[in-house]
Parts: C-alpha cells; structure tokens; sequence
C-alpha cells in the first residue's frame, strides 16, 4: 500500500492549527494570570496570606521558588521581602547591575511614587518597579535581606507565593510554623486577586471548544481510511502490521510536528522564562500529548473494528 493513501495533509494542518490556537490560549492566561499579578502588587489568587501569634519563626530558603512578603496591617506598602530559588520578579528599572537572588547586602526596591527618604538608612535602594498600571506596586517598598528566620517585630501579616501548582504543600514545607491564620485576599484592603474572571472563563471555554473539535476532525480524519484498512487485513496482514503500517505511513508526521510544537515550547519558556508560572502552558503540553494518544488509541480501535467486520476471505 503506497504511503500517499495515507498521507493527507490537509487534515494534519487543520489538527496542527487546533493546537497552535490552544497554545496561543495556553500563552494568553499565562498573561493575563502574569498582568493580574502585577496589578494586585505581585499577588495572585493562588497567594496565601497569614497571620500568626509566634514572634519568632524559621524558614527554609533557595530548596523552592516562592516569594514571602511581610508587613504591617497599617502600613500595608512596607514590605520585607524574602526571595527562594528563581522566580520572576515584576518589571524593574535597576540602578545598576544586580542580582537580588545572591546578595548579602540589605537592598530595597521601591514604586515610582515612593521618596527615597521612605527607605530605612540600612538598606540601599538597587531599582524602582517599571509598571506604571499598577497602583500598589508603584506606592511599594520591597525591603530585601538573606534571612532564614521570620521576626514578627517586622509586622504580622504575611503573604506567600509561589509559581508551583501546590502553593499550601510549598509554604508548610518552607515556612515551619505550627499554626496560621489564613485570611481571604479579596477581603484585605484593595485587592482583586480573582479580576479579568469573565476573560479566562471565556479562554478556557475556547480550549474546551478547540478540543472537541480536534476530536472531531481527527476521529474523521482515521475513519475515512477504514475501507483501506480492511483491503490490508484481507491482503494478509494481522491487525498489528496494519496498525503499524497506519502509525507509519499516517499519524508519524502529525506526531513529530506535535513534539516539536510541545520541544520548542518547553525550551522557550525553561530560557526566556516570561511568565510567574507555566503551569497553564504545562497543562496544554499534557493536552497536545493527550491528542496524540488519543489518534493513536482510536485509530487501533477502528483498525480492529474494521477488520473484525463479516465479509470478504482473507489471502
């Protein structure tokens, strides 16, 4: 059986499009989740915030990426800020060159609003925030120090995130503590953790639509071949040659374009890492390989189907 009665590449395009326009979906909630984050002062709605009565308590610091701020109630835009492992900071116009991961020095980042007279005399001011959207971030003051332990003088409310899936798993195991206090973002001063809600319910809709789709276009796509696929049964090959022949000749091309959209996907954002977390882009990687599982799954389904039907002597 020649290989073009199988190769239809008008069909593939249409498949591979699907899934370019699912990452594009994937790429878009990493933003607006990112712009969100930004707007609300570098939190997000998977950010937990605490309070506690224990004055003094350890932390474990660089094992994972989060971000624990700590202030006071009353003065809100004071924060001492702890950075773990490599998260993405927010836009930032530093003074010069530095890397506020690896310092030992007490360095302060500060909002375009904010005097510099605001900062306490120990710490030097390294950068100011570069949004200028953003309300809290340019009234903020992130006081940054190498600390392993958390003291309470410097306030009581803590806030903690992280870009991994598990945030609660991250910060039991980071910040030793018996008990908090959680406390509702939404119901704090003036954030809006859960914003743009009509946005992503309309993206992950269009995901949702985009995969039945693919569903459909793809299960048509085997189902036309199911007469080619009985004239290779009865010419006297078993169900697996035929499989094998149609994994071959058919679904490899579909396959190995899919690898390389989900390859270079994976390398772009391990490198230029432009979002606070990939998890949405993660997601549609399993949602691409879950494409290409299920062709190759229906596609052995309507081999045996096809096959096993009453009629004809095999050679």
């Amino acid at each position: 059986m020649k290989k073009y009665h199988f190769f239809t590449p008008e069909y593939m395009i249409y498949l591979l499009l699907l899934h370019l326009c699912c990452m594009a979906i994937g790429y878009f909630l990493s933003y607006i989740d990112k712009v969100n984050m930004v707007n609300n002062g570098y939190v997000n709605s998977n950010s937990i915030s605490f309070t506690t009565q224990k004055p003094l308590f350890p932390i474990v610091v660089d094992q994972d990426n989060y971000l624990l701020y700590q202030s006071h109630p009353e003065s809100p835009n004071l924060k001492h800020v702890v950075l773990s492992g490599n998260v993405l900071l927010p836009p930032i116009h530093y003074s010069e060159k530095y890397d506020v991961f690896s310092t030992n020095k007490k360095v302060a980042i500060i909002g375009e609003d904010v005097s510099k007279t605001n900062v306490p005399n120990d710490y030097q001011v390294i950068g100011i925030f570069a949004y200028s959207n953003s309300y809290k971030l340019n009234h903020d003051i992130w006081l940054i120090s190498n600390v392993n332990h958390m003291n309470t003088k410097n306030g009581g409310f803590f806030t903690f995130s992280s870009p991994e899936k598990d945030v609660d798993k991250i910060l039991k195991k980071n910040v030793t503590i018996s008990s908090i206090q959680e406390i509702n973002l939404d119901d704090y001063g003036t954030y809006s953790v859960s914003s743009n809600k009509t946005v992503i319910f309309s993206l992950k809709i269009g995901l949702i639509f985009l995969t039945v789709i693919f569903i459909f276009v793809g299960s048509n796509w085997v189902i036309k071949d199911q007469s080619i696929f009985r004239v290779l049964y009865l010419s006297g090959k078993d169900i697996f040659s035929v499989f094998f022949t149609v994994l071959q000749y058919k679904l490899a091309p579909y396959i190995f374009l899919t690898a390389v959209f989900v390859t270079l996907d994976y390398l772009f954002n391990k490198y230029f890492h432009v979002f606070w977390s990939d998890l949405w882009l993660i997601s549609i990687r399993y949602l691409l390989i879950g494409c290409i599982l299920y062709l190759i799954g229906f596609s052995l389904i309507i081999i045996i189907y096809s096959t096993q039907r009453k009629g004809g002597n095999r050679f």
